[in-house]
């Protein structure tokens, strides 16, 4: 076990170089009571890589260690406290964008960009494209609650999103649509070139309501906010129990809170709200079928 836990630090290492900040992190990931499969299986797929489409899927091990991490941030933090989510995912981010100078032992050429990279690459140039504010759009493609204001490499820490960047390339391409009206798409252009607002103990900037005090009222007005601007679809009771990701992140934007357990309030009351409408309808159904059949008895 020490022999193997050794080559994975010897290869980890390499990869990371000379910044000191990365073997602190993947020193402390390795020897942490936590087992992350993911990480060891990057190691693996990492050892045996041969190519670029090799390196792929350690990237993709990789981001799911940083999932996990993540989601253990959010539900356990006595097992993963902020300081130690900082650090772990300063360290996969940056391993990860190390992969392009990786040197393959067979001698091939590693032209390597992680697509984590070519997702903000690809978000940056549509922006540019479309004349957002660039540093504003720049902002929202990371999760800035991973920043550590003592420590000199965790400062500044911004961490590359993959969800939110897929809200605002989704948003960008709304508006590219022949199907929304030319106020919907100003609207949809104000939102990306409006920086992200700081979370305020509990309010929304379009009701300042409480969640405790939220009225069905309150909630019908934000569900048909997002349904305006996410589309029918992704306001879907099918859409959101298949992508709760997306719709946690969907809430965020829509009521400008950033902390996990504001979302999941409104979330979960937004779910609860849709699910009575459903059943409403369900029985507004049953009770018109019921009638038609009576009137068909009568005749």
């Amino acid at each position: 076990m020490g022999n193997l836990q050794n080559d994975k630090q010897a290869l980890l290492t390499t990869l990371a170089g000379k910044e000191p900040k990365l073997k602190e992190g993947i020193n402390a990931l390795l020897n942490d009571k936590l087992r992350f499969d993911s990480l060891d299986r990057a190691v693996t797929n990492l050892k045996n890589a041969q190519n670029e489409t090799n390196l792929g899927s350690v990237e993709a091990a990789l981001q799911t260690a940083m999932t996990r991490i993540r989601e253990l941030n959010e539900t356990n933090k006595k097992d993963i406290d902020d300081e130690k989510a900082s650090l772990y995912l300063y360290t996969l981010q940056n391993l990860t964008q190390c992969l392009g100078s990786w040197q393959f032992e067979n001698g091939n050429e590693n032209h390597y960009t992680p697509q984590i990279t070519k997702k903000f690459n690809t978000v940056m140039a549509q922006a540019g494209v479309m004349g957002l504010d660039m540093a504003v759009m720049q902002k929202k493609c990371s999760a800035h609650q991973y920043k550590v204001a003592d420590d000199p490499y965790l400062a500044d820490f911004e961490l590359l999103d993959s969800n939110k960047m897929d809200i605002l390339l989704s948003n960008m391409e709304r508006t590219k649509s022949g199907v929304i009206s030319s106020l919907d798409k100003q609207a949809i252009i104000e939102d990306l070139n409006s920086p992200e607002k700081e979370i305020k103990n509990g309010e929304i900037d379009h009701g300042v309501v409480e969640m405790h005090d939220a009225q069905e009222k309150d909630l019908d007005r934000l569900i048909e906010e997002m349904t305006a601007r996410w589309g029918a679809q992704r306001m879907n009771l099918g859409f959101i129990n298949g992508n709760l990701n997306d719709f946690y992140n969907m809430v965020g934007i829509s009521t400008n809170h950033r902390d996990l357990e504001s979302i999941r309030k409104f979330a979960s009351a937004i779910v609860q709200r849709l699910a009575e409408r459903q059943q409403s309808k369900q029985n507004d159904w049953q009770a018109n079928a019921t009638a038609t059949q009576t009137v068909s008895a009568v005749k």
